[in-house]
C-alpha cells in the first residue's frame, strides 16, 4: 500500500522531496481524523534548494549497534539545517540511539517527529521515502537553514510535591531521596496529596528527570517525564524504566486530560509570544490522546489552531513522539510534539 502511495504522490509532484509513514489516525487544521482512511499531506513550496531525505537503519555489528544511512550533513560540526523531521518504524528502529548520536555529533540539534502506528509488525508501517515504499529504520529530512523550526514539546503532566535529589541508586531503582529511602518519601506524598491527586497516582504515577545542557549543568525548570515502574519494598525503592543518576533532581507527576489541556496551552503560548505566526505546522501527538484522553473531538489540532490561527498543519497519531527536552531529544509518551515552522529571518 505504501508503495503505490509513494508512486501516486511523485506523478503528482514528481520534484517533490518526499518522506511519510502510516498511522492509525491524521491531524489537519481544526481536525482530527480518527480510526479513518485518511491522509495528512503539506507542501512547502519556494526553497532554494530542495533538501535532501534519507533512509537510516539500524544493524548489529561487531564492533556493537550501528546506524546506516545517516547524511555527512549531521555529522558536521557546523550543521547545514535548523531542525531534524524523523519518522521511524517501532519496530526496527532504536530512536535512543540516534537521539544519543545526534547529541553527540551535532549538540543542540532539535529531532522532532514520531513512531508510525496502527501496526502489527516490521513491513508495515509504510515508511515513505519519494517514490519508495515499505522501507525499514527511519526516514528524515534536514530542515534547510531558511527555515527555522521552534520544537514544541508537551508532556501533559504537572508536578506533585517538591523537587528531591537522588542520593542513592541501584540501576533503575532509586533507593534513596534526598538522603531518606524512596519509598517511604512517596508514601507521605500520597498521604499528603488531595484525594483527586491520590487517585491520579494510583492510575498513572510520574516522574519527572532533570535534564542537562550540552556542558552538564543541570536545566532548573527542565523534567524529562517517564512514567514509573512501580516500587520495592524489599529496598524500599521506586522503580524506572531508564536509570536516575546521583544528584539530579527528580520530582514526581500527575496527568490527566485537564492537565494535559493546560500545558499544551501553555507551550504553545511560549513559541507564539516569542515567535508570532508561523509558517506551517508539524504536529506529532500520542495515539493514547484524541478521544481516548479528551470529551471533546479534535482536542490537539484546536489548541493549535486557537494559537496559530489558520497556519497550516499536518501531522499523525504517533505510536510514541520524538521531541527535546532541554538541549536533547528524546522519544516520549502521551505526549504532543510540534515543529513550528517559520522563514528564518535575514542575518
Amino acid at each position: 500500500m505504501s508503495e503505490v502511495l509513494a508512486e501516486k504522490l511523485a506523478k503528482l509532484a514528481p520534484e517533490a522531496t518526499v518522506i511519510g509513514c502510516s498511522a492509525e489516525s491524521v491531524l489537519g487544521v481544526r481536525t482530527e481524523i480518527e480510526h479513518q482512511i485518511a491522509a495528512s499531506v503539506i507542501v512547502i513550496a519556494g526553497l532554494q534548494a530542495a533538501p535532501k531525505p534519507f533512509n537510516v537503519e539500524y544493524q548489529p555489528t561487531a564492533d556493537g549497534p550501528s546506524l546506516f544511512g545517516l547524511p555527512d550533513a549531521l555529522l558536521e560540526e557546523s550543521i547545514p539545517g535548523s531542525g531534524l523531521l524523523l519518522l521511524a518504524d517501532p519496530f526496527s528502529f532504536p530512536i535512543d540511539l540516534m537521539t544519543d548520536r545526534i547529541a553527540q555529533e551535532s549538540p543542540g540539534l532539535p529531532i522532532l517527529g514520531g513512531y508510525a502506528s496502527g501496526t502489527a509488525g516490521p513491513y508495515e508501517c509504510g515508511l515513505i521515502m519519494n517514490d519508495e515504499g515499505s522501507l525499514l529504520g527511519a526516514v528524515g529530512l534536514l530542515l534547510p537553514p531558511e527555515i527555522q523550526i521552534q520544537p514544541l514539546v508537551s508532556q501533559g503532566c504537572r508536578p506533585i510535591g517538591s523537587p528531591m535529589t537522588v542520593t542513592k541508586v541501584d540501576e533503575g531503582t532509586i533507593l534513596e531521596l534526598s538522603g531518606k529511602p524512596a519509598l517511604p518519601q512517596l508514601r507521605s506524598l500520597y498521604e499528603e496529596s488531595s484525594t483527586s491527586d491520590q487517585e491520579l497516582m494510583l492510575k498513572s504515577l510520574l516522574i519527572g528527570l532533570a535534564v542537562y545542557d550540552v556542558d552538564g549543568k543541570q536545566m532548573p525548570h527542565d523534567f524529562l517525564v517517564r512514567q514509573c515502574l512501580g516500587v520495592d519494598d524489599d529496598v524500599d525503592g521506586v522503580v524506572l524504566p531508564e536509570p536516575a543518576r546521583v544528584g539530579q533532581s527528580v520530582q514526581f507527576h500527575v496527568r490527566d486530560s485537564e492537565t494535559a489541556h493546560a500545558d499544551l496551552q501553555v507551550a504553545c503560548k511560549r513559541v507564539e509570544s516569542s515567535y508570532g505566526q508561523p509558517l506551517a505546522t508539524l504536529l506529532f501527538t500520542c495515539n493514547g490522546r484524541g478521544s481516548r484522553m479528551f470529551s471533546e473531538p479534535h482536542h490537539d489540532a484546536n489548541v493549535l489552531d486557537h494559537y496559530f490561527p489558520n497556519a497550516p498543519l499536518a501531522g499523525f497519531f504517533a505510536a510514541g513522539e520524538f521531541g527535546p527536552v532541554g538541549s536533547k531529544s528524546f522519544a516520549h509518551g502521551f505526549t504532543a510534539t510540534a515543529a513550528v515552522l517559520y522563514v528564518a529571518k535575514p542575518e
